[in-house]
């Protein structure tokens, strides 16, 4: 008797038909996915960047926005939200700054199910990849640091097990590992959005949080650090390439379904509507080999800024070319797309919300102006 083993995509790809269908069965819009992020942790994904040693898969930067696109065509907010988890745990991997013993933490925590996110923005400072340094305190202790602070826009923060936060350390920037605690208090109501409701991207307070010794990473420039790591270049225009996937499909569903009256075959015959879906796999295929060819150049370690430029590059055409495929897809639908009983309008205010997650439009133009030779 033989036995097969399913692997991570294959387990993966079973999932977006579930997905899909808890978030039509949504009734309170914009819930956090708990399920899914729960059937993700099952089956290895939060730990697919680990070595084979520590139980992971060694994941690629190929496999990971594949990975992300599968996820986010089945729900969008879950693949940010778990998105933020495997692309930061995958940087983390590959930074040599890092402390080894920090690093060796982080990793065993990861092997027991822990969920990690960067914690850097606060309220009323602006992006952190703007220079925004951090109002959050750490003050040296015996033994540790106590911190105190207020941050903003946590994704995932409801299941956070381990916070890496940015503090101002003594009058420098530094990052610290933060694992929950009750000192850490979550306000899920200080997220609001329309969009990406899901990710619960709440707000954190730590109030006298005390961190031992080896929790503390580095003193750095936050704004360089977050400008030159790999996690959102990869992850973010993954998710949005997804969710416009997830929208194409529904409307290839609808045009091979619907017979108008006056018709005698489904309006996927009509000129004008394979005009338009034809417009939207133009779309989504060049979305996703521009994705696709700067993750390769990671993977083979090709210098970072030849790789920082396509990938940068490669957000903007995914989170452009999203926002346009939904808006196709919509096109054809019609007005019932705009129904609350449709799935469309959600994909539709989904995509929006790829342009404010960094980094943003103006700042990729500037530093392709910068960097061109």
């Amino acid at each position: 008797m033989t036995t097969t083993t399913i692997t991570l995509q294959e387990q993966l790809l079973q999932f977006v038909p579930t997905f899909r269908e808890r978030a039509k069965q949504d009734t309170v819009f914009g819930q956090f996915p708990q399920q899914n992020i729960r059937d993700l942790i099952e089956a290895g994904y939060t730990k697919s960047p680990l070595s084979i040693i520590d139980g992971g898969q060694n994941l690629t930067a190929s496999e990971l926005v594949h990975y992300q696109q599968i996820v986010a065509s089945g729900d969008g907010p879950t693949a940010v939200a778990i998105g933020w988890h495997v692309s930061t745990l995958y940087a983390i991997l590959r930074d040599a700054t890092w402390p080894e013993k920090t690093k060796r933490y982080v990793i065993e925590e990861v092997k027991k199910g822990a969920l990690l996110n960067y914690v850097l923005s606060e309220r009323g400072a602006g992006s952190p990849t703007r220079n925004a340094g951090p109002q959050t305190t750490a003050k040296k202790v015996e033994g540790g640091y106590i911190i105190n602070g207020h941050k903003s826009f946590a994704t995932l923060a409801p299941a956070l097990d381990l916070f890496i936060i940015s503090a101002n350390c003594d009058g420098e920037e530094a990052l610290f590992v933060v694992p929950k605690s009750e000192n850490i208090t979550i306000d899920t109501s200080a997220w609001d959005s329309v969009a990406m409701r899901g990710t619960a991207s709440s707000d954190v307070y730590l109030k006298d949080v005390f961190v031992e010794d080896h929790h503390f990473i580095k003193y750095v420039n936050i704004a360089h650090a977050v400008r030159n790591s790999p996690a959102s270049l990869l992850h973010i225009p993954a998710c949005y390439i997804g969710i416009a996937q997830a929208a194409r499909d529904e409307a290839f569903a609808f045009a091979r379904a619907y017979v108008p009256r006056g018709r005698e075959t489904a309006i996927i015959d009509a000129a004008h509507i394979q005009q338009k879906l034809g417009e939207i796999e133009w779309r989504l295929a060049t979305a996703t080999s521009h994705l696709a060819y700067g993750a390769l150049l990671f993977d083979e370690e090709r210098p970072f800024e030849e790789v920082r430029r396509i990938l940068s590059s490669a957000k903007i055409t995914a989170t452009h070319y999203a926002i346009e495929v939904v808006d196709l897809a919509m096109r054809i639908v019609g007005a019932s797309g705009l129904s609350e009983k449709s799935i469309l309008y959600r994909y539709y205010l989904h995509v929006r919300a790829g342009l404010h997650n960094p980094p943003s439009d103006d700042e990729i133009y500037t530093y392709l102006t910068e960097t061109a030779q």
